[in-house]
């Protein structure tokens, strides 16, 4: 790779880099404290701390993508495979910390494991072959 080549890859990673810790954060604040996060940043009616922790759990699988995409693989599936399959697996989590709020737990918490889960593993089966 020549050096131009070099300097056209080092802003879409820097901004990669940015855009990944900015979602990876901030998804990570929603699902540990809803309220806080309602708080200080998203001040629209009405308050709903499940729908922010589900907001924060895919703000994470973003994160997670452009962060892979920028320094771990450039193989378009895994990234979206690994990175679906996270914020799949933590709405799980945000459905586990609300079991009494409402919604089906009966059939969404075990479909949602079932889809992470098998998301993950895809992504981890494919990065495996490709390494």
């Amino acid at each position: 790779m020549n050096s131009s080549q070099e300097e056209a890859g080092g802003f879409p990673k820097t901004m990669a880099a940015i855009g990944g810790m900015f979602f990876l954060l901030f998804g990570l604040w929603a699902m540990a404290d809803a309220s806080s996060f309602y708080d200080s940043i998203a001040l629209f009616e009405p308050y709903n701390a499940h729908f922010i922790q589900d907001l924060g759990a895919f703000q994470v699988g973003l994160g997670l993508t452009l962060i892979l995409a920028a320094f771990v693989t450039s193989d378009a599936l895994v990234v979206g495979l690994i990175g679906v399959g996270t914020g799949a697996s933590l709405h799980v989590v945000s459905h586990l910390l609300d079991l009494d709020a409402g919604g089906n737990p009966g059939l969404d918490i075990p479909s949602l494991s079932i889809l992470g889960v098998l998301l993950l593993v895809a992504g981890v089966i494919r990065w495996r072959r490709i390494r």
